[in-house]
């Protein structure tokens, strides 16, 4: 038949679709493109809706007939292939058919309700065909418009799906009697006619979609073909349908309607033939590729994964991985390979299947590869703090170093075999005991090792007992009692000093001497106390210091100075009542009237162990008198011992007896003796 040969044949088949009557079936149409496959079933399409009764469902029903062109006379059948449920739409229509209301009267025309409008273009692309189709639906009692949809069939499977819908509704006016099809961009065309009850009359206008442009929308700029001039009255019925087709040229829409283009009156209605392009989208296609799994630099046989990511690649791109521009791989976002070499160089080709994209197919960015080698693991490890040999108690750090450790190694400790320490780079202990073995071994995070632990040198702790050093000091030239001004030497004796060790001399807690063992000197006061600090250099000496013994000098001879005597300003002459006579072995001596005097240069002999007797002359006595005497015990030049004697004097003469308890015999005694009123 298309190629006009005279022996050309038709056949026919009855088939009921879901409702009989007006609801014509439309075939598919495949005259904008490549042809279909010879025996390829022809897909009947009608839609279904849910305003017909509790029976029936929005949806599309698609039947397929099959012819059988063998025989002399043809054979077909029909049987139901799809049925595709869509968004919820109301295709009801008046009983008359008066549904679109016009400016300026009360005729209505026909809404061609209950059809697919003519075509249904059918379209074969890359892996898959579709179906466009539309029909008149009503938004309002006032207001129809159109439903769109774009139906695909999988050419592997042969199944068809609902791939995009919608209904045109810009504003309140009434769209109808429409056509659409599909130009080799995948952009879709709508030509239709359109009117409202004020101030549109039925007039020629088309709109459209972009593949870049979201689905189920029709968001071209609906524009106007040639505008109505007037209403049609005395019939409603107006066009039965429109027809729109693709031309050659596979991007421009030829279209041909009724519309009222005459004066309002019974034969306004005039017939456009016209024609419009939609401009593609411009879009490029793209793909980017990226390490997902592994990493960069790699190790030598790590797996490494590669995943492509496109731009406008459409529902399904194609991919063809390459190493080197050879191709590798599947058809698949990720390539996986753990074969790769160093400097091998990855790349992605993704072919889109996104109508009208350009640059298709696209190559990815380029990975190069890098391959490390394996490198061995290491670690040592010293004392850091601390020593070896060790004392029993001193803290010992122990400091790991690794080598190809990567960047958080991990460490285990261990002491003649046993875990100890933690997973640090450090380890101190203070419980060390002789031939104690240190070691370390330390796991490497690094990706590229031949192995991922190494063990460490041992070290072997020697570690020596703790000393108690101590030092005693003794005279060993000089006496004690020493004489004023004579030489004294002391010597200190070490036990666990070391080799060499220090000393500080004290006299009375005040550093004196030089870092000797001897210490001599002239210049000791009675009661001074001599002591010794040893610091020992021995090893393990705990603590490293020591304190003498002390030696606590006895001084005689020498002068004395003792206090000047006076008188007070109260007391300012004693001419009424003092001290006449004080007699005490060989001092007897008499005083008369005066100030207070100083006799400390009259001396007498005592001795240690005996009684010796002072007699007190008082002149002019009273019972309540009291006299004191006050002793250096300690020959120190002055009177502030510990002990001091006194009593009362009831008469002119008092005789005192001293038990004598001196350090040294043939000491002088120093008295003062005072009398005081009460």
């Amino acid at each position: 038949m298309l190629a006009g040969t005279p022996g050309a044949r038709s056949v026919y088949v009855n088939y009921s679709p879901p409702k009989s009557g007006f609801f014509v079936p439309l075939p598919g149409c495949a005259a904008d493109g490549t042809l279909p496959p010879a025996g390829t079933p022809c897909p009947i399409v009608s839609y279904e809706d849910n305003n017909w009764g509790t029976a029936y469902v929005d949806r599309v029903n698609i039947y397929n007939m099959t012819v059988n062109w063998t025989p002399t006379t043809p054979t077909a059948t029909i049987a139901l292939a799809s049925q595709l449920p869509v968004a919820a739409f109301n295709a009801t229509y008046n009983s008359s058919w008066n549904d679109v209301s016009q400016p300026g009267t009360t005729q209505k025309l026909d809404g061609i309700g209950g059809v697919c409008m003519y075509r249904a273009q059918w379209k074969s692309w890359s892996g898959y065909n579709t179906m466009i189709l539309n029909w008149a639906v009503q938004i309002s009692t006032t207001q129809r418009s159109i439903k769109w949809v774009e139906l695909r069939q999988n050419q592997s499977t042969g199944a068809w799906s609902v791939y995009q819908e919608g209904i045109y509704t810009p504003d309140a006016d009434t769209r109808w009697m429409g056509s659409i099809c599909m130009d080799n961009n995948g952009s879709i065309g709508l030509s239709y006619m359109k009117s409202n009850a004020t101030s549109i009359y039925p007039g020629l206008y088309y709109t459209g979609r972009r593949t870049c442009d979201p689905l189920g929308t029709l968001p071209v700029t609906e524009t106007l073909v040639v505008a109505g001039t007037g209403s049609q009255t005395g019939i409603n019925r107006v066009g039965d349908y429109a027809h729109q087709c693709l031309d050659p040229d596979g991007v421009t829409f030829w279209s041909t309607s009724e519309y009222m283009g005459g004066a309002t009156g019974s034969s306004a209605a005039r017939t456009r033939i016209f024609s419009y392009q939609i401009a593609p989208c411009s879009i490029t296609a793209g793909v980017s590729i990226a390490v997902t799994g592994g990493s960069n630099p790699t190790c030598s046989g790590a797996a490494v994964t590669f995943t492509a990511t496109p731009t406008n690649g459409g529902s399904a791109p194609v991919y063809q991985w390459k190493v080197n521009g050879v191709n590798v791989g599947t058809n698949s976002t990720t390539y996986s390979s753990s074969t790769l070499a160093n400097g091998d160089v990855v790349t992605c080709v993704m072919t889109s299947n996104l109508s009208g994209v350009l640059g298709s197919p696209a190559t990815s960015n380029a990975i190069t590869i890098s391959i490390t080698a394996p490198a061995a693991p290491a670690v040592s490890i010293a004392i850091t703090s601390g020593s070896n040999p060790s004392c029993a108690g001193a803290s010992v750090t122990f400091t790991a170093t690794p080598t190809n450790g990567g960047s958080s190694p991990s460490y285990a400790w261990t002491v003649n075999g046993a875990a100890a320490g933690t997973n640090s780079a450090t380890f101190s202990s203070t419980t060390l005991a002789t031939g104690a073995v240190v070691a370390c071994t330390m796991t490497s995070s690094s990706a590229c090792v031949t192995s991922t632990t190494a063990s460490s040198n041992s070290i072997t702790m020697t570690v020596n007992p703790s000393v108690a050093p101590s030092v005693t000091i003794a005279i060993t030239a000089g006496t004690n009692p020493a004489a004023s001004g004579s030489s004294v030497t002391f010597t200190a004796t070490p036990t666990n000093g070391g080799t060499t060790p220090s000393y500080q001399w004290k006299v009375n807690g005040t550093n004196v001497g030089t870092n000797s063992a001897i210490y001599t000197t002239t210049t000791l006061t009675n009661g001074a106390i001599v002591t010794c600090v040893m610091t020992s250099n021995a090893t393990c000496a705990v603590p490293a210091s020591a304190t003498s013994n002390s030696i606590t000098m006895s001084i005689t001879g020498g002068t004395i100075t003792y206090c000047s005597a006076t008188t007070t300003t109260a007391n300012a002459t004693t001419s009424f009542e003092y001290i006449r006579k004080v007699v005490c072995g060989s001092i007897s001596k008499l005083s008369s009237a005066s100030v207070y005097s100083n006799y400390t240069t009259l001396s007498t002999t005592v001795v240690r162990g005996t009684s010796r007797t002072f007699t007190v002359t008082v002149n002019n006595n009273f019972t309540t008198d009291q006299v004191l005497i006050w002793c250096d015990w300690n020959n120190d030049g002055d009177f502030i011992d510990p002990v001091r004697m006194f009593t009362l004097l009831h008469r002119a003469v008092l005789t005192v007896v001293v038990l004598l308890f001196l350090r040294q015999l043939h000491w002088a005694l120093f008295a003062c003796v005072s009398v005081l009123p009460i």
